[in-house]
C-alpha cells in the first residue's frame, strides 16, 4: 500500500506504508513490535497457567473431601467392630455365668479392655451404657440366681444398643 506520510507538508510524495508497529504514531503510544507469534504463546500460556490453577484448586479441594470421608468410614468402622466385640463379650460372661459362677475376674480382662476402649473413642450415652451392661455381666457372676433368666441385662443391652446406633448415625452423618 501505498500512503502519503503525515509528517511530510508534499502531499504528492508517495513512499511505502511501514508496519503498524512500526510508525511513529505507534511509537508515541508506548507500543511496541511484537511478532504475532510471540503474542499467541504468550495468551496460550497464560489461559493453561490459570487453568492449571483452577484445576489444582478444584482438585485440592475434592481430595481433601474425600480423605476426610475415608476418615470418618474408618473411623465408623472401628467403633462398630469395637462395640459389637465388647457386646459378644459381655453376652458370652452372662451366659457362662448361668453354667458356673466365676472362681476368678481375670476372666473379665477382655471385657475390661473393650470397655476401656469404648470409654476412650466412644461418646459419654455410649460410654454410660457399656458400663450398665459391664456391671450386668460381673453381677451375673456373683449373684446365685440365674444370669440368662436376668432380664436386667436385656435392657441394658437393647439401651447399649440404642446409644451406638445413634452414635454411628451421627458419625454417618458428619
Amino acid at each position: 500500500r501505498w500512503e502519503v506520510p503525515s509528517h511530510s507538508h508534499r502531499a504528492d510524495v508517495q513512499k511505502l506504508a511501514s508496519r503498524a508497529f512500526g510508525r511513529r504514531s505507534c511509537r508515541t503510544l508506548g507500543l511496541s513490535t511484537m511478532p504475532a507469534e510471540i503474542v499467541t504463546i504468550a495468551g496460550t500460556l497464560a489461559a493453561a497457567v490459570i487453568a492449571g490453577v483452577v484445576s489444582y484448586i478444584a482438585g485440592r479441594s475434592m481430595k481433601t473431601h474425600e480423605w476426610k470421608l475415608v476418615q470418618v468410614r474408618e473411623e465408623h468402622a472401628s467403633r462398630k467392630s469395637t462395640y459389637v466385640s465388647f457386646l459378644a463379650e459381655a453376652q458370652r460372661l452372662v451366659i457362662q455365668a448361668s453354667e458356673e459362677k466365676m472362681g476368678s475376674v481375670a476372666k473379665l480382662d477382655r471385657l475390661s479392655h473393650l470397655y476401656a476402649e469404648i470409654t476412650v473413642v466412644g461418646g459419654k450415652p455410649v460410654t454410660e451404657a457399656a458400663m450398665q451392661v459391664f456391671d450386668s455381666a460381673l453381677v451375673a457372676h456373683v449373684r446365685d440366681q440365674d444370669a440368662a433368666d436376668s432380664t436386667e441385662f436385656h435392657s441394658r443391652k437393647q439401651a447399649f444398643l440404642d446409644a451406638v446406633r445413634a452414635e454411628l448415625h451421627s458419625l454417618s452423618e458428619a
